[in-house]
């Protein structure tokens, strides 16, 4: 792995959608606070939103967590990774459902385009599309600069459907 010189702020988009949701997401949220190379910030409220890509079948709950990290973004992902095994994901069918889900939605300025030899683009594509995304990321982050947008999460023009409605908090 290779190390930043300083420690970025990134935010995660969490979702799960099967078994014991909350404790998935809050499960997650521990394992991500206790590794060494991160720090968990913030967390928003849980979100209850609708599935999407017309293959998952259970209502999604969300949460947006706020780290710093020391970590690449190749070395995020492989953390993201881990904490999803950890809690159980098993991959099957894209959009499906799933114990949990990790994406980086935001990591610091950083411009990535998606290459084949690792699945990561950043910002994440569809974070903008996504309403479970966007809503509680402006919660906990309204000022963060979408760097392909160039301006806050807060000035953003979004219109979108089917609004997340908050369930909860997390406790981690």
């Amino acid at each position: 792995m290779v190390m930043r010189a300083e420690n970025t702020a990134v935010l995660l988009g969490l979702g799960s959608s099967l078994g014991n949701r909350k404790r998935h997401l809050e499960l997650a949220a521990r394992i991500l606070n206790v590794h060494p190379r991160i720090d968990v910030i913030r967390s928003s409220r849980i979100y209850s939103s609708v599935p999407h890509g017309g293959v998952a079948q259970g209502a999604f709950w969300n949460v947006v967590l706020k780290i710093e990290t020391d970590l690449s973004p190749e070395g995020l992902l492989e953390v993201c990774h881990q904490v999803e095994a950890r809690v159980g994901r098993r991959k099957t069918i894209r959009w499906s459902d799933r114990t949990i889900d990790v994406d980086i939605l935001m990591m610091g300025d950083i411009q990535r385009a998606w290459q084949p030899d690792i699945d990561l683009t950043i910002p994440h594509p569809r974070f903008l599309e996504r309403d479970f995304c966007v809503i509680p990321a402006r919660e906990i982050a309204p000022d963060a600069i979408h760097p392909a947008k160039n301006c806050t999460l807060q000035e953003l023009n979004l219109d979108h459907d089917g609004t997340p409605r908050p369930i909860g908090c997390l406790q981690y």
